[in-house]
C-alpha cells in the first residue's frame, strides 16, 4: 500500500516506547474506561489527551454535508488522520469504518490533481475499542486495510496489553510525524498501482538489486525489469513460502532460481527468474521425456521428505528454451507429515480426502495430483 503503513506495522513489534507513551496510555485508557453522556464528549475527551501527547490537533472539517469528528490535513486538504468516535459500540448511525473511507475520499483532490500518494490513518473509537486502518490511493484505485487488530482501551488491563496498546499509539504518533515532514518537504510517495518495494537483496550476491514494475499478473503476482541489465524478473508477495524446497528445486534443475526471500510486515516477498514457460498439453504429457521428468521430480522430492502440497496442472508448467518441467509455487509445500496444511483452503478444489487445514502434507498428496494430470 504505502511505506509508512509498513513502517508502522514494523513499529508495532519493534518500537521503543517511552514514558511519555507510558503515561499517555495510562491516562487513556483511565479515562476511555469512563461513562460518557455523548459521542461529542468522548470525542472531546480522546482529542484533548492525544493533542497533549502528540502536539497534533485533531480539528473537525466539513466537506459538503460531511462533519469528520476529528482529522489532520495535508496542505491540500486531504486526510492524513481521521478519526471516527461512536459514544458506545453498536450507537449512532452508520458504520465507522465506511464513513471514514468517505471522508478520505471526499477529500482528496481532483483526480487530475493526483500526483502523488495520500496516505491516511483512520482512527476508530466505538466506546473502548480502538482501531487503526490505512487508506491510500492508488492511480486507478483506492486501497483500504487493517494495520492493527482492535484493542479494548480499558483501565487496569495485564501487562502485555497494556505494553502493545502502548506500542501501538507510539507506532501511530511517530508516523504521522514522519508524514507531516514529508508532506512539508515534498517527498511523499508519487503515484503508482505497483507496490512500493522496488528494491531487494540478491540472496547469493548481497548486491542492491533496483527494479521496475513491468505489469500485475494476477492478485499479488507482478513481473518486473532489473534497472541494470533488463532482466525480467517475477515479483510474488505471499504469507507463507518454503525457500528451502524452491531451493533444492531449482538445484535439480526443475524450478527457477530465487533471487531473493525476505519478510515484509505480514507478507513474505519472493524475487525468482522470469523463465519463458507455458502450459503444458495432453500431447506434452503423452511425451514419455515428460513422464520420465515428471517421476524423476516425484522421486526425488520424496526422497528429500519434500512435499509440493499444491501440485495441481496450474503449477507444473515446461520451459520452452529447455524444454523441461518446472514446477512453480511453493507457498504451501514443506516436510512430509510434519508441516500442515494452511487455512483457508479453496473448497470449490478435489482436494485429497486427507488433504485439510491443520492435517499434515503427506507424499501421497502429490502422488494423488500426478495420476490426476495423466488421468485427464
Amino acid at each position: 500500500m504505502s511505506p509508512i503503513f509498513q513502517q508502522f506495522v514494523d513499529d508495532l513489534q519493534d518500537i521503543q516506547i517511552t514514558a511519555a507513551d507510558c503515561l499517555f496510555v495510562a491516562q487513556l485508557t483511565q479515562s476511555m474506561s469512563g461513562a460518557f453522556k455523548s459521542e461529542q464528549h468522548r470525542t472531546d475527551t480522546f482529542i484533548d489527551l492525544f493533542a497533549n501527547y502528540t502536539k497534533l490537533t485533531l480539528k473537525s472539517v466539513k466537506r459538503k454535508e460531511s462533519l469528520t469528528n476529528g482529522s489532520l490535513l495535508f496542505g491540500n486538504r486531504s486526510l492524513y488522520c481521521n478519526l471516527e468516535v461512536k459514544v458506545d459500540k453498536g450507537a449512532g448511525s452508520g458504520d465507522p469504518y465506511m464513513q471514514s473511507i468517505a471522508y478520505y475520499v471526499t477529500n482528496l483532490p481532483d483526480t487530475i490533481e493526483w500526483t502523488s500518494q495520500y496516505p491516511c490513518f483512520l482512527l476508530e473509537l466505538c466506546g473502548t475499542a480502538f482501531s487503526v486502518n490505512g487508506i491510500v490511493n492508488t492511480d486507478t484505485h483506492i486501497i483500504c486495510d487493517p494495520l492493527c487488530p482492535t484493542f479494548q482501551l480499558y483501565r487496569n488491563q495485564e501487562f502485555v496489553m497494556m505494553q502493545q496498546i502502548t506500542k501501538l499509539f507510539a507506532s501511530l504518533y511517530k508516523s504521522l510525524t514522519i508524514l507531516r515532514s514529508q508532506e512539508h518537504a515534498k517527498t511523499l510517495s508519487p503515484l503508482s498501482s505497483f507496490p512500493f518495494l522496488s528494491s531487494f537483496f540478491d540472496r547469493d550476491t548481497n548486491i542492491e538489486i533496483k527494479i521496475q514494475y513491468q505489469n500485475k499478473i494476477k492478485g499479488l503476482l507482478f513481473s518486473a525489469m532489473v534497472q541494470n541489465d533488463g532482466k525480467e524478473v517475477i515479483v510474488k508477495f505471499c504469507s507463507r513460502y518454503n525457500e528451502h524446497m524452491h531451493l533444492y528445486c531449482h538445484s535439480c534443475g526443475f524450478a527457477p532460481r530465487l533471487i531473493s526471500h525476505s519478510r515484509l510486515g505480514n507478507y513474505i516477498v519472493v524475487v525468482m527468474e522470469k523463465l519463458e514457460l507455458r502450459s503444458h498439453t495432453k500431447e506434452d504429457l503423452s511425451k514419455s521425456e515428460i513422464q520420465d521428468q515428471i517421476e524423476i521430480i516425484a522421486t526425488k522430492l520424496t526422497k528429500e521428505q519434500y512435499v509440493h502440497g499444491d501440485l495441481r496442472d496450474c503449477n507444473i508448467h515446461l520451459d520452452v528454451v529447455q524444454n523441461k518441467v518446472i514446477l512453480l509455487d511453493f507457498d504451501w509445500s514443506g516436510r512430509h507429515n510434519i508441516d500442515l496444511y494452511p487455512p483457508f483452503m479453496n473448497p470449490e478444489i478435489n482436494w485429497p480426502e486427507t488433504a485439510k487445514t491443520g492435517l499434515p502434507l503427506l507424499h501421497e498428496h502429490d502422488r494423488y495430483w500426478l495420476e490426476s494430470l495423466f488421468s485427464h
